[in-house]
């Protein structure tokens, strides 16, 4: 009887260390940045894709509060998502976050993507947009997007469409 009792614990001792290393290999091979807060919103886990997109040392950022080190902008303060890193440049993101059980409380997991290049992409169609409608006044144009839908549109034609959505419009 006490021979099985341990056959058992052994077992599922061994199950809970290949569900923890499974857990650890997929936040480390994610191409997303992730860390972890307390209750108290001091860092617990960051994961290397995180520590690398924001210049941090394995360990640089455990037990320090995510707000203080990071910086992090949420959404809904501001309209740009964003977290300061180390050497105290803006990495804008786009990120996720949500409630995790810890054994101290009620922590947070928040998952965050670099969007620079997109942003960047977006600020250079939107300056070429502008030159276009200042050095072409009497065309009409419009900026679209990667699944052809309409962002802005300018151009006295546009304004006789009467299917056309005023929001989208500018002059």
């Amino acid at each position: 009887m006490v021979r099985k009792h341990v056959t058992d614990r052994r077992a599922s001792d061994i199950a809970r260390r290949e569900a923890a290393e499974l857990s650890q290999t997929i936040t480390e091979q994610a191409p997303d940045g992730l860390y972890v807060t307390d209750g108290d919103g001091a860092i617990v886990y960051v994961n290397e894709p995180g520590l690398q997109m924001l210049g941090y040392e394995a360990g640089e950022l455990i037990g320090r509060d995510s707000e203080a080190a990071l910086r992090h902008v949420r959404p809904g303060v501001t309209t740009d998502d964003a977290i300061w890193r180390k050497d105290g440049s803006r990495l804008a993101v786009v990120c996720s976050s949500s409630a995790v059980q810890l054994d101290g409380g009620t922590g947070s997991v928040v998952v965050f993507r670099d969007v620079s290049a997109q942003r960047a992409t977006f600020h250079r169609s939107e300056l070429l947009y502008r030159t276009l409608i200042a050095s072409l006044p009497d065309t009409s144009v419009f900026l679209i997007d990667h699944d052809l839908r309409i962002l802005v549109a300018a151009g006295e034609a546009i304004s006789r469409l009467s299917w056309f959505d005023e929001e989208i419009i500018r002059g």
